[in-house]
């Protein structure tokens, strides 16, 4: 009988996990797993979970697209009466 509420407080703790997981900003869900990831690569932990933390890092990554600390965001071009006279 104790395997059939452990199973169900399993499945519980993963579906809230990952609804919050879902419902965080994608630049959160980032800071979230490079702390993790921070956390799984220290040295003494094993290998499988820097390389399980270093999966959710880059998964999390995928997500976010373009960010503002990427080179490629440009300012919004000026409009042409702002430009100089030749």
């Amino acid at each position: 009988m104790w395997h059939e509420a452990l199973l169900v407080g399993a499945i519980v703790v993963v579906a809230v996990a990952y609804s919050l997981w879902a419902l965080l900003p994608a630049a959160a869900r980032l800071r979230v797993a490079q702390a993790a990831a921070a956390w799984g690569g220290r040295p003494g932990r094993p290998r499988w979970l820097a390389r399980l933390t270093a999966a959710f890092e880059r998964a999390a990554r995928g997500k976010v697209g373009g960010c503002s600390e990427c080179s490629a965001v440009q300012d919004a071009p000026k409009p042409p009466g702002d430009r100089p006279k030749h």
